[in-house]
């Protein structure tokens, strides 16, 4: 019996059992813990002790702040050197919330400054609402000349996000009475609402950042989602308990914790040997494509190395069947999730040609029939060594089954429609596709035209008719590209 999902049983436990989804299953884990502990406090009044300490307070709340500035320095830098716009507002979001947590420190009533008690608290409300708004319009993709003004302006941007941030602190600090206005006291309505808007503007980042990292499954993009969820937190134990209580201590730490998190993923990355730029351009990649060949396995590039280097028709092959399976599952709504083993199972379809004799590779004849009992024999052999590959469960079944046809008579283990897993039906179309606009031992390339004509032909027996209508379409929008550059060019 298989799943809906198309790998069958196997596929599913698979997925299940991956380094990626156990990873994520125990640092959600771990992360829901300082919630959970919030959640005891507010329950139990008497643990929740009152703690006034001005003075820690400010060291806490300035180790924050130095955090958060780290991190929106490093990422605005990088955003400057790749024109990345959504680099640009995300370094701004904590660049902003480092600001406001500076004000927020130095007006620690009873410390440094006396009597800005409004000041202060206004300041730790604007904080995490500055760096939810900037991070929400982060993980949005607006139309490309507004990424372009974005771009043209940053400079701009960046001065008036200091010039703010400065005339905001003058006026807190000198004029606390002019800021109580804004900050209603005791007021539960006022503070459940700021919370609500923080976490939906946050909800939204996590869900984008989540998006790249389940397709990447890049280390810095983890320590980001998990320093958002962190920051969440912090504002519903905002939200929850009083001021200068255990539980209020406890929000001031998982904002610092949630900073040093997302600093230490970047770190990391930057002491791997690449530049800051680097190590802070893969939390912002352009595109899906980008973020799976940013976060290929390693295993998985020296495969498909060996195998183009093992076969000439391989090279350039291999990439372009990958491309094309990822452009056919997202015009099918693949979920993002699977595109990852998708490409990688694309990219390694004909790993197992590492064990085919080199006289049936490159053979500028028809194979005998023995000769297509070796050849077919990829497939298997392909499954047997990717599945030896920690985490590489789907793309070893996306590799054995990318030769099944739709009508049952394919191989290896002859499937016959939906038994054939989702994946490698997608495979088999871009795979038909490539082979045959490709020049090849036997035969030359064939033209556009004719692949789709023969591609057209074998939806329903060979090929799976869903995937080949997907590919169609997506061969149609790309004929029309073409045709709309070509006017363009005769036109200028």
């Amino acid at each position: 019996m298989r799943n809906h999902n198309g790998l069958g049983r196997r596929g599913a436990l698979a997925a299940l059992r991956s380094p990626l989804t156990l990873n994520m299953a125990m640092v959600a884990l771990l992360l829901a813990s300082p919630i959970a502990v919030t959640l005891f406090l507010y329950a139990k009044p008497e643990a929740n002790r009152l703690l006034f300490d001005p003075e820690k307070h400010f060291y806490l709340v300035s180790g924050g702040a130095l955090a958060s500035l780290a991190i929106g320095a490093s990422t605005i830098v990088g955003s400057f050197r790749l024109g990345n716009t959504r680099l640009l507002l995300m370094g701004l979001a904590f660049l902003g919330g480092a600001g406001f947590y500076i004000i927020h420190g130095l007006t620690t009533p009873g410390f440094i400054l006396h009597g800005t008690y409004h000041t202060a608290a206004l300041s730790e409300g604007l904080a995490l609402l500055w760096a939810a708004v900037l991070l929400a319009a982060a993980s949005l993709d607006p139309p490309d000349r507004i990424n372009a003004w974005i771009n043209s302006k940053r400079g701009w941007l960046l001065a008036g996000v200091i010039i703010l941030l400065a005339a905001y602190g003058v006026v807190g600090t000198v004029e606390d009475e002019l800021v109580r206005a804004f900050v209603p006291d005791q007021d539960p309505l006022f503070a459940w609402s700021l919370a609500a808007t923080v976490l939906l503007l946050m909800g939204i980042a996590a869900y984008r950042t989540l998006q790249s990292y389940l397709i990447s499954g890049l280390a810095v993009q983890g320590a980001w989602l998990a320093g958002i969820f962190l920051l969440m937190q912090s504002q519903a134990a905002l939200a929850l308990v009083p001021r200068w209580h255990l539980a209020w201590w406890l929000y001031h730490a998982f904002v610092l914790a949630g900073f040093l998190v997302i600093l230490y993923g970047t770190a990391l990355e930057y002491a791997r040997g690449r530049s800051l730029s680097e190590a802070v351009s893969d939390v912002a990649l352009p595109d899906t494509a980008t973020e799976i060949k940013r976060g290929y396995n390693q295993a998985i590039l020296a495969l498909a190395a060996a195998a183009e280097a093992r076969d000439n028709y391989t090279e350039g092959h291999l990439t372009r069947v990958a491309d094309l399976a990822l452009r056919i599952g997202q015009e099918m709504g693949l979920p993002r999730s699977r595109f990852r083993a998708l490409t990688q199972g694309a990219l390694l379809h004909d790993i197992g040609k590492l064990k085919t004799p080199d006289a049936i590779l490159g053979k500028p004849a028809k194979l005998t029939a023995e000769e297509t009992v070796l050849m077919r024999q990829h497939s298997t052999a392909g499954y047997e060594l990717l599945r030896r590959i920690p985490g590489c469960d789907r793309e070893a079944v996306i590799a054995r089954h990318h030769h099944e046809w739709w009508d049952g008579t394919g191989y290896p283990d002859g499937l016959a429609g939906e038994e054939i897993p989702l994946e490698s039906r997608i495979v088999a179309v871009a795979d038909t596709y490539d082979a045959m606009t490709t020049d090849r031992p036997y035969r030359p390339a064939v033209r556009h035209q004719q692949a789709l004509a023969v591609i057209l032909q074998e939806a329903g027996n060979h090929l799976d008719p869903a995937c080949v209508a997907a590919f169609l379409r997506i061969a149609s929008d790309r004929q029309a590209a073409e045709a709309q550059s070509a006017t363009e060019r005769l036109a200028a």
